[in-house]
């Protein structure tokens, strides 16, 4: 089974939620030394092999070039969520084993979304906000607009949560296969054109808080962080024995 975003485009409207706390609690950021990276692959492995079953390798060869994120407990400083972020300038993306894309997203400026990952006492649900969620989203697209300059970014989802995605600004391509990286199951490719910046997304309900509005949880690295931090072959040989 894949793992996705846990956001109900439902509860995401500013009557519903209070913009000015939802991110409160948290601290997130990329990951800029090995042990960070460490800590992040444990939240992956945590929620993918222990807790869903996922039979899937952590790490795995596509976080060699990968940057990695991940979410944190202000108060405990404890990790508490992950996701991936994968350059097409290293080398094909992961979507590439199952997918054949098309040619304006075989460019080295396209980034990919995966692993999203989140401790299960931290989703939304229960009377939970989802905060980390869209804490995980906002650091992303900040980080690949503002320090990477990614034309595009991808991500592979299920049928039932395209109506997530589309909600934060993704477009379904049409390029559906069994992703054969996770479960096997029916995926297709969305895609966010960041070309021109996120100016062409200003109607969206949100697009202040998520591209205006300052929030200090959310920290960017002074300086872009080295691929792969934390991935060792012998790492990555013990992952896949």
């Amino acid at each position: 089974m894949a793992i996705s975003m846990q956001i109900s485009p439902v509860s995401m409207t500013k009557a519903q939620i209070d913009l000015t706390k939802l991110l409160n609690g948290y601290r997130f950021r990329v990951c800029e030394t090995p042990q960070d990276a460490r800590r992040s692959l444990a939240i992956r492995r945590k929620v993918y092999v222990d807790e869903k079953g996922v039979n899937v390798p952590v790490p795995d060869a596509y976080d060699r070039h990968s940057w990695l994120m991940i979410a944190e407990e202000e108060a405990t400083g404890a990790a508490v969520a992950t996701l991936r972020i994968t350059t097409r300038a290293a080398g094909p993306l992961e979507c590439e084993h199952s997918f054949v894309l098309p040619g304006s997203l075989r460019t080295p400026d396209v980034l990919e979304m995966s692993r999203f990952a989140i401790l299960s006492e931290h989703r939304q649900g229960k009377g939970r906000s989802p905060g980390v969620s869209i804490g995980l989203f906002k650091a992303v697209a900040l980080f690949a607009h503002q320090m990477v300059g990614a034309a595009r970014m991808v991500l592979c989802s299920k049928a039932e949560r395209v109506q997530t995605y589309t909600y934060l600004g993704f477009r379904p391509t049409g390029v559906r296969a069994p992703y054969t990286a996770l479960d096997g199951a029916m995926h297709e490719i969305l895609v966010m054109d960041i070309r021109y910046g996120y100016e062409p997304y200003r109607d969206h309900e949100l697009f202040q808080f998520f591209f205006e509005t300052k929030s200090p949880q959310i920290v960017l690295p002074a300086v872009l962080p080295p691929l792969g931090l934390g991935v060792s072959t012998d790492a990555l040989l013990k992952a896949t024995a």
